[in-house]
Formats: C-alpha cells, structure tokens, sequence
C-alpha cells in the first residue's frame, strides 16, 4: 500500500512539473511572438524626436514637424480625456512615428512622467479617414533590486552621493526614517544605512531607479 500510494505521489508530482514547464513554454513562446510582431511593426515605422523648446505650445511644435492643422485638432480631440496637450513641458521630448514606405504620420508619443506615457494613434483598422485614439500606457519596465550599503563619514546626503546613488532616492530614504532619526543632531559617524530599491531597464538598458522596498539604518548601535 505504501508503495502505491508513493508511485500515485510521484506521478501526481511528475505530472505537475510537465504541466509547469508547458505552462513556461506557452508563454516564453507568446512572449516571442508578441516580441516579434512588435519588432516587425517597428520595421515598418519610424521615429523622429523633437524636444521641447521652451515657450513653444503644443500646436506650434505641431505645425513646425510639418502636421496638418486637421490632424492636429483631431489628436487634441481625441486625447482630452486621456490627457491636455497644452500641459507638455520644455526640456521632455515628443516622439513623431511615420510609416516607412508612405511617410504618413502615424503616432504622437509623450512621457507624461517616469511611470506612465500618451499615445495618440492613427486608426488604421477603419475607413474613415482621419480618426485617432489616444490611450495612456504604463511604461513596461523590466524590474531587479539592488541593495546599497554605507556607513557614516560625513553625513546620509554626502556618503549617499558617493556610493552613486541618485538625489532622489537619497531623499526618499532619509524621508522613511524622519520621525526616528533627527539628522541634524542624532546622526554619528560609523552610523550605518542600507536598503533595497529597483533597478528599471527598458529594452534591456538601465533606465532609472524605482521604489524603495526596506530599509534600515543603524544610528548609535540602535
């Protein structure tokens, strides 16, 4: 009985990692072939980026990238709900898609910030000339953590700059422990921090630090 029993456990555990590494493959196969439709629609486009001049409007950087004053309203119409054009900001960039073989003007892409961005398409599955539909997208970062560790020489702000972290992410930490730790009188040196944040990578390149998942840091050996 005890035989059996182990022999109907062993199949059951057999037929589940069969059942795992088909599920994996399933997907790691749509993954490629999402993968692949993508780099096949890229090949068929291409982009132009212009960056934002100061005092510049929406409608002005329009018209200077050679875009109808009709397609223009008609992008302005159909994102007002999704988002306001008139809000964009000197210094980002707006990214101009067209299609290869015709030139025509196909897509408006903004980074409206770090986590999400505005695109307004040309409907090419109608045929009625000229219709557009905007949606806003979360940017598809692949996600990996890394922890920073230091100690004390001078103080959190300095020592934080010097391990290569970003100003930000150096406030962000201070700001987890501001009701613990008075920074201006309670920090010594030899005190030491350490904390978990992501890593973001877009198209296999590093693109930014993320959130902070947890952290400690250790003030007077407490």
């Amino acid at each position: 009985k005890n035989t059996k029993k182990i022999t109907i456990m062993t199949l059951v555990l057999i037929t589940g990692l069969l059942f795992l590494v088909f599920t994996i493959s399933l997907k790691k196969e749509k993954k490629s072939n999402k993968e692949r439709l993508i780099q096949k629609k890229e090949e068929t486009q291409y982009s132009i980026p212009i960056t934002i001049e100061a005092g510049k409007t929406f409608s002005v950087i329009m018209k200077d990238a050679g875009i109808s004053g009709n397609i223009v309203q008609k992008i302005i119409d159909s994102s007002k709900n999704v988002y306001d054009f008139s809000t964009i900001k000197a210094g980002k960039t707006l990214y101009f898609t067209y299609d290869k073989k015709t030139n025509d003007f196909m897509r408006l892409m903004y980074p409206v910030n770090d986590e999400e961005e505005v695109y307004v398409s040309k409907d090419v599955a109608t045929t009625t000339p000229n219709v557009w539909i905007a949606e806003r997208k979360k940017i598809p970062y692949d996600i990996k953590f890394k922890t920073y560790t230091g100690k004390i020489e001078e103080s959190l702000y300095i020592d934080g700059l010097k391990l290569g972290i970003p100003e930000g992410t150096i406030i962000e930490f201070a700001d987890i422990f501001e009701y613990a730790v008075d920074y201006a009188y309670d920090i010594r040196i030899g005190d030491a921090f350490s904390f978990v944040v992501e890593e973001r990578y877009r198209d296999g390149k590093f693109a930014m630090l993320g959130r902070i998942f947890g952290g400690k840091f250790i003030n007077a050996q407490k």
